[in-house]
Order: C-alpha cells, then sequence, then structure tokens
C-alpha cells in the first residue's frame, strides 16, 4: 500500500468513485457545514440501520452529537462521507469514521453507517477501503469494530477480511489489523473482493491528487494562504 501525504498538513482529495449498480458517488472528508446533510441521512436510516450505528433507535440527533460528528480533526479523528452525484440535489449515501483511542493509539474504533437504499452496492466497503487507505500514515494498525451480535453478516464480512472476533457482555469486538501491503490481507472471496476496492480508491486517490481541486484535511494557519 503506498503511503499517504502527511496527515496534519497535506491536501486531501475528493474521490469519484463509482458503486456495483452504476451509481457515481463523491467521497470527501466530512465538514462542520456537513451538519444538516447528516441529520437528514438519519432520518432516510430504518430504525434497523440506526440500531446497528447508534445501538439504540435514535430518531434526531442533539447539537453536541453533530458537533462530535463534523468537527473532525482528520488525524486523530478521521469522517469521509459519500454523496450521490446521480442526483440534482445533495444527498448523502453514507459516513465511515474512525477515531483512535486514547489509551491506545495504534487502534481506533470504526464505524460505518450506509440508507438503506445503498445497501449491498458496495458503499460501505469503499468507505472502508477510504478509511483504511488513511489509517496508516497517522500511526493506527487496528480497527477495532463493535458490533450488535445480531449483525452476524458484518461480523463474518470482517472476520474474512482479516478481523479477529471476541465477544464481550453481549457486544462483538472485532479487531481488523490494517496492513502495510494489500497483498497480506487474507486470499479468501472476501479478502481478495476488498483487495480490488484498495486497488481502486488507491488509483483514485493518485488520479485526484494530480489535479488542482482539493480539499485540506484542517483549515490553514493564521497568516497562511
Amino acid at each position: 500500500m503506498p503511503d499517504l501525504p502527511d496527515p496534519a498538513d497535506a491536501p486531501v482529495p475528493s474521490l469519484r468513485l463509482t458503486l456495483d449498480d452504476g451509481t457515481p458517488v463523491l467521497l470527501r472528508p466530512i465538514l462542520p457545514e456537513d451538519a444538516p446533510l447528516i441529520q437528514r441521512g438519519l432520518a432516510r436510516l430504518s430504525v434497523e440501520s440506526r440500531l446497528s450505528r447508534f445501538f439504540s433507535p435514535v430518531s434526531h440527533l442533539s447539537d453536541d452529537q453533530l458537533d462530535y460528528l463534523t468537527q473532525v480533526d482528520q488525524v486523530g479523528h478521521v469522517a469521509w462521507g459519500a454523496l450521490d452525484l446521480s442526483s440534482q440535489e445533495v444527498l448523502g449515501l453514507g459516513i465511515g469514521r474512525f477515531a483512535r483511542l486514547p489509551s491506545e493509539p495504534h487502534v481506533a474504533e470504526v464505524a460505518l453507517a450506509v440508507i438503506d437504499e445503498a445497501h449491498g452496492h458496495g458503499l460501505g466497503s469503499l468507505l472502508l477501503g477510504v478509511l483504511y487507505c488513511l489509517a496508516r500514515p497517522r500511526g493506527v494498525t487496528t480497527f477495532r469494530a463493535v458490533v450488535m451480535a445480531h449483525n452476524r453478516g458484518l461480523v463474518e464480512r470482517l472476520r474474512a477480511i482479516g478481523g479477529v472476533v471476541q465477544v464481550e457482555e453481549g457486544q462483538v469486538i472485532v479487531d481488523l489489523p490494517v496492513v502495510a501491503d494489500t497483498d497480506d490481507l487474507p486470499s479468501t472471496p472476501e479478502g481478495e473482493a476488498f483487495k480490488r476496492v484498495l486497488r481502486t480508491v488507491e488509483a483514485e486517490w493518485a488520479r485526484a491528487s494530480s489535479t488542482p481541486r482539493t480539499t485540506r484535511t484542517r483549515p490553514p494557519a493564521a497568516g497562511r494562504s
């Protein structure tokens, strides 16, 4: 896996990718002004999807919750969203994020949320692939996913790409190693599919990085342009 730019200062491109059903999507870092978009996206999640993501059937996000979800430094807390480029209006399709654990800075808790109508088209894998590519230069070597016990499909998919599964107090915890070399992922069907996702993300990253239109991971310091 190629090294990405220094996470604190380097420009970060927006990525134009395609879902398995042909839908064009834009993946980019989450910004503070995305709060209304995230609130609207929550309304498009089913109760089951809200339970899987928030562990409760939350129907509205508070200002504090939205601040946490959007005020991210893109270093210790990284968050990217996916927008539907086939729509005339701005529609969010999903979000992926990871946040480093203070007690284990090489470990980051990872979470994904995809609206129900976009399930099954590879968006979750693309979001995970972007996070995976961003984790290494930030010193993250393990993704930790806390999954509800009923979400067996996700648990098995993570296990198939190298995740180590534990059950603690009714919750399933999956530790997924972030390998430096894509070829070191398991040679399972799921592992091979994720390798293709990572290579797609890396190729689009290289293409997008060669264009001048980029988004910084954090605002420039005072006095800088």
